[in-house]
């Protein structure tokens, strides 16, 4: 989650095309503000001899934190190893990293480097059903446990900074 005041520590390392798409995919500040109002209200006077982060999803994805990685687009812009580094750090922190039909990397390839972490894969609805049929096979097929499918957003949007820089994912990450 990203509030109000803080960014990326590689944004300054980003181009300008390449960090206006990751400040462009930023939720909105009607979406922000009650993230940071957010009150966590501590207990007090209850036993904490015995307590555990634990969570089971969907009864069957063990996780020790309810706290998961969420989809997000074109890692590849950030690390060259993009979504593979984070299903790693998801795989050794034990808990949940759902890959996005957006990924710069192969969904089987997150697969593989997933090590005994679940696999969870964000779908979105394509205009041409038959593609979206071969990306839920191939997420089968690749071991993904659960599909997070994405209703919200029916077409691709034309950002404008997107746009003003004439931004393009380069050739190997499409």
């Amino acid at each position: 989650m990203k509030l109000p005041g803080r960014r990326p520590y590689q944004e300054p390392l980003l181009l300008k095309g390449k960090k206006q798409m990751v400040k462009g995919s930023s939720p909105s500040p009607n979406i922000i503000f009650p993230l940071a109002i957010l009150i966590i209200r501590p207990r007090f006077l209850i036993n904490v001899s015995n307590i555990s982060t634990n969570v089971t999803l969907l009864g069957k994805f063990h996780l020790r934190s309810p706290i998961c990685i969420a989809p997000t687009s074109c890692h590849k812009l950030a690390h060259p190893d993009g979504e593979l580094a984070t299903a790693g750090a998801a795989a050794d922190a034990a808990t949940l990293y759902v890959v996005s039909t957006a990924a710069t990397t192969k969904l089987e390839d997150v697969s593989n480097g997933a090590g005994d972490g679940p696999r969870w894969f964000q779908l979105y609805v394509q205009k041409d059903r038959g593609r979206t049929l071969e990306l839920i096979r191939r997420a089968e097929k690749a071991g993904y446990g659960a599909l997070v499918v994405t209703v919200d957003h029916p077409v691709m949007a034309n950002r404008r900074a997107d746009l003003r820089n004439d931004f393009r994912l380069p050739e190997p990450l499409r």
